[in-house]
């Protein structure tokens, strides 16, 4: 019997993707283990869904549980990635992990989210050496962007902020909030008088309550 390895990126697409959790293959487990690296602070859902899915005792995190789950796997096993990358962030870490994978005779299979259907690709002896370079690209992306996101954090960390410059309420802009708080103007005549359009004002009165809740 072949079981499906749940990688850590079907912790953040549980909700969003249930069909795979109901794919029809004869022999097989659906679900047996998973493994995640991270568990955000605001994932207790998330978290919960998920071991009441396979197990809390099937649950691995991190390293760690990813070692000792491997040995775990059997030939004809089925390690299951939401994306390619999954298996390491590193180029290097993803080789020495496919090949590790591939000498216990386990099968990687990845699913492409498609518009209507979730298709799956099945990544074989065969066909790894033709993936690698795909594979590789992918990686390569994929650390760039984990860089952009360290160096964006850093940045924050030090004051530095993103996005859209905030910009002064104009002086009137609590009275006619008000006015259209207790409905005596409608929203966009609220916005012409202040003259910002009925977006601007919106996002404005979003972060005036925010301001009058602390």
């Amino acid at each position: 019997m072949k079981c499906i390895v749940l990688l850590k990126k079907y912790l953040f697409c549980l909700h969003k993707q249930l069909r795979p959790m109901h794919i029809s293959k004869s022999g097989v487990t659906i679900m047996k283990y998973a493994f995640v690296t991270d568990f955000h602070s605001d994932s207790k859902i998330k978290r919960d869904v998920l071991k009441n899915a396979v197990g809390n005792e099937n649950v691995y995190e991190n390293n760690e549980g990813y070692n000792v789950l491997v040995k775990k796997l059997e030939q004809d096993d089925t390690v299951l990635l939401f994306n390619i990358q999954d298996l390491s962030i590193t180029w290097e870490g993803f080789i020495e992990r496919w090949k590790q994978l591939l000498s216990r005779g386990v099968n990687i299979e990845v699913f492409v989210d498609g518009e209507s259907d979730a298709e799956t690709r099945i990544y074989n002896k065969e066909l790894a050496e033709v993936d690698y370079i795909e594979v590789g690209y992918n990686l390569n992306l994929f650390y760039l962007n984990q860089k952009k996101i360290s160096g964006m954090r850093k940045a924050q960390e030090k004051g530095t902020r993103f996005g859209r410059k905030k910009v002064k309420n104009p002086d009137n802009f609590v009275e006619y909030y008000h006015k259209w708080k207790n409905r005596e103007l409608t929203v966009k005549q609220a916005a012409e008088h202040i003259g910002m359009n009925v977006s601007t004002f919106f996002r404005h009165c979003k972060d005036y309550e925010k301001q009058l809740k602390g």
